[in-house]
């Protein structure tokens, strides 16, 4: 009697095993591809975040790629803004797995990035390395092409036209990786109103600083200014060196080179 129970209980098991797995992979199905289990996880994001944080006001598509989002807006504390007119993304799902958010392909259109009001404390001269800029990332974001129509960073008097702003159009950029240790991309260009940048490297704060960097920036074919600047920065912080070459259109060729406890060699 008891040998055909015992035999039963395995049985049971399995199937009990198979029901939760797939109920697991509908419920996966149901985030990933539909539109009501995208709101539902847009809707837990928007809840772990504090309070207008992050903001749109309409999605389209699916979680699982691509996803639309129009008229984001994501601020911080401290008053820093990040806003698109309309923002593609298309996630690589498995290595999220891992704790990485990668996305095989990020489209912006209108990206602004807002500024906070500066402190209204004495002005402090930049000091070595305290200066250099950091770049703390909870989690790691990759991106495999990138494409930006326009950039625009602005401060909080924006509304001025005689305020100061950076801009860049036609953004394009490949294997782009932001983490805790800092930035690396294979190809980033851009357009800007001096000319034509290339830009590809390595910046790593967090280990000594050590950078990578290689750029270029030329004026179009058809401009006169003869814009033609090759960048090299490469070292850490006990050594670090800078070469700018090229012409402006005169011939310029300037070599900087920072190294720890020396004086600071500028040719």
């Amino acid at each position: 009697m008891n040998a055909p129970v015992r035999r039963r209980w395995p049985r049971r098991l399995g199937w009990s095993l198979l029901a939760v797995l797939a109920l697991a992979l509908v419920l996966l199905l149901w985030l990933l591809h539909t539109g009501s289990g995208r709101d539902a996880v847009l809707a837990r994001l928007m809840a772990a975040l504090p309070e207008d944080a992050l903001s749109w006001q309409r999605a389209e598509g699916r979680l699982a790629g691509p996803l639309v989002l129009h008229e984001v807006r994501f601020r911080q504390d401290d008053g820093l803004e990040v806003s698109a007119a309309r923002l593609e993304l298309d996630p690589a799902l498995w290595p999220a797995l891992g704790g990485a958010l990668r996305l095989d392909r990020v489209v912006a259109q209108d990206l602004r990035l807002r500024l906070p009001s500066p402190d209204d404390e004495p002005f402090q001269p930049p000091r070595w390395p305290e200066s250099l800029p950091r770049i703390p990332m909870p989690f790691v974001l990759e991106a495999g092409e990138l494409s930006v129509d326009r950039f625009t960073i602005e401060g909080e008097d924006s509304e001025s036209e005689e305020a100061p702003r950076f801009q860049a159009s036609g953004i394009a950029g490949r294997d782009i990786a932001l983490r805790d240790d800092g930035l690396s991309l294979a190809s980033l260009r851009a357009s800007l109103p001096q000319g034509e940048l290339e830009l590809a490297g390595d910046y790593l704060p967090t280990r000594h600083f050590r950078t990578e960097l290689r750029g270029r920036l030329r004026s179009p074919e058809d401009a006169d200014t003869g814009i033609d600047l090759q960048l090299v920065a490469k070292g850490d912080l006990d050594a670090l060196l800078l070469d700018i070459t090229g012409q402006t259109p005169e011939r310029l060729q300037a070599h900087l080179e920072l190294r720890e406890g020396d004086d600071t060699p500028v040719t």
